[in-house]
Formats: C-alpha cells, structure tokens, sequence
C-alpha cells in the first residue's frame, strides 16, 4: 500500500448532527520505533481503525519506504 492510498482512507460513520451515515478521514498515529545515524524509523497506522501499517525511514525531510 502506498502512503497516498492510507491517507485517502475513508471511515463510515454516522452524523451526529443530522443522523445520516457519512465518511471521513480518520487521524493517523505516527510512531517512532528506532532512532539511528541513516534516519528516524517510524511507522504510520491509522488511529483506532483496522488499516495498514507502513513503515518509513526518515531522513532530513525524506521519506523512504521500508
């Protein structure tokens, strides 16, 4: 999965302001899981849903998939 596809992730839910089913982007959680001199290690998940969880080595603003 790409990091684009994870972050166009729709949840269904329901309105609580008119009560119909609507869809939304969830919050994400970004984890780090290890700190080294090639980069920051961390994993990105979507925040109390079932998703996909990528993993990423980051490095100055650079964003490279494990």
């Amino acid at each position: 999965m790409s990091l684009e596809k994870l972050l166009r992730m729709e949840i269904k839910g329901t309105s609580t302001i008119h009560g119909g089913t609507i869809s939304y982007s969830p919050e994400f959680r970004v984890t780090v899981q290890s700190k080294a001199e090639k980069g920051v290690h961390i994993i990105i998940h979507a925040d109390g849903h079932n998703s996909d969880t990528l993993d990423f080595l980051v490095k100055d603003n650079e964003l490279v998939q494990l």
